[in-house]
């Protein structure tokens, strides 16, 4: 059963705008993110999630969509209905390589909680920092890490096994359909 949820928490790049993600939603999901491990158990990561239209506007306006597809970016009726941006405080400067670890359980656990929703995720790296944080007030005490869209899918998207490791490049097809590639289980192990 897991192995199904996992396959299905893909990233989505297109949702369906008429959906829009309430509070309960986002707040189910933030439980489950509350309890998601953490290195010494210290809880170093801070939240802003938002599902009002003007924020979700604002952070998708510094956001980049889809490295290998140049110059693209979800039409405005395809875009998300939410965000979660993943912040580390300054103040934890030091311990900032660490937290990266944090990070991705954090957003991997919103990802699998969106999805066991019906709902659909993007993990967003690239985006324009220090916009972003000056525009959510943010500036003199975050960073922000990783930034999660969130909606309704509407798209399809589909993983399938690499024909080459060394070639994993997402593509779509004739039929707008989402691959992508992921090694197989003996590619991934290391062999001596």
């Amino acid at each position: 059963m897991f192995l199904n949820m996992v396959r299905k928490c893909r990233s989505y790049r297109k949702f369906d705008n008429n959906f829009q993600i309430n509070d309960e939603i986002l707040n189910k999901i933030m439980e489950c993110v509350r309890f998601a491990p953490t290195g010494g158990n210290l809880q170093n990561l801070d939240f802003f999630v938002t599902n009002k239209k003007d924020e979700v506007a604002e952070i998708f306006s510094q956001t980049k969509w889809a490295a290998l597809y140049k110059d693209w970016e979800p039409a405005e009726n395809e875009r998300p209905t939410a965000f979660i941006a993943i912040c580390t405080r300054k103040a934890n400067e030091a311990r900032r390589p660490w937290l990266k670890i944090d990070v991705g359980i954090a957003a991997q656990t919103i990802m699998l909680a969106a999805s066991n929703m019906d709902l659909g995720g993007c993990m967003l790296g690239s985006f324009n920092e220090k916009n972003l944080l000056e525009s959510l007030d943010l500036a003199d005490t975050h960073h922000i890490e990783l930034v999660i869209a969130l909606g309704k899918p509407a798209e399809i998207v589909m993983w399938e096994d690499a024909k080459n490791p060394e070639n994993l490049a997402y593509y779509r097809d004739e039929n707008n359909i989402h691959h992508v590639p992921k090694k197989t289980r003996e590619d991934l192990i290391i062999k001596k």
